[in-house]
């Protein structure tokens, strides 16, 4: 790989290669018998980015996760769990909880369809077994029955729950 390449690639990773990368590269290139010019170099160039972005990713969401996070975690009840997106969060947690949080305190809102908050148990357990896991203290758990259209907690007493717990955080 000549040395216009090299620096392109740089270019596109915002950085310099160390000089293993490099020599990663001249490996490549004549294993393969791939010429300076190949237009191969463009491509391989491309999945060296989506690499590199691959591997900052979980840092990237680790970072964003605790710079984010003030404690209040949201979900609908699904099939009487939390979501998917917030199980991924509660994934997460875990895999920081030896770095620590900046999160002391931590509260659960949830909606549902059903006719009681019964469906919800398990997903309040969850949330009750994560702070203790994380020494969070419980800050509040407010589950929103009977819910199936946009705008239907209007002016229900879970939403000004809500906000007061929000305000309270």
């Amino acid at each position: 790989m000549n040395t216009e390449r090299i620096t392109r690639l740089e270019k596109l990773l915002n950085r310099e290669l160390s000089a293993e990368e490099k020599e990663r590269l001249r490996r490549i290139q004549d294993t393969l018998q791939i010429s300076d010019e190949d237009a191969l170099w463009d491509a391989h160039a491309a999945m060296e980015y989506q690499k590199a972005y691959y591997e900052e990713l979980p840092q990237k969401i680790a970072t964003a996760s605790t710079e984010i996070l003030r404690g209040i975690l949201t979900s609908p009840v699904y099939y009487f769990g939390v979501s998917a997106q917030l199980k991924l969060a509660f994934d997460r947690f875990f895999a920081l909880l030896e770095e620590g949080m900046a999160v002391n305190r931590a509260a659960l809102l949830m909606t549902c369809g059903n006719t009681t908050d019964a469906v919800a148990a398990s997903s309040i357990s969850m949330f009750r077994q994560i702070c203790a896991c994380q020494k969070w203290e419980e800050a509040g758990i407010i589950i929103a029955p009977r819910l199936h259209n946009p705008g239907e907690i209007e002016g229900r007493a879970e939403l000004e729950q809500a906000k007061r717990l929000g305000e309270n955080m």
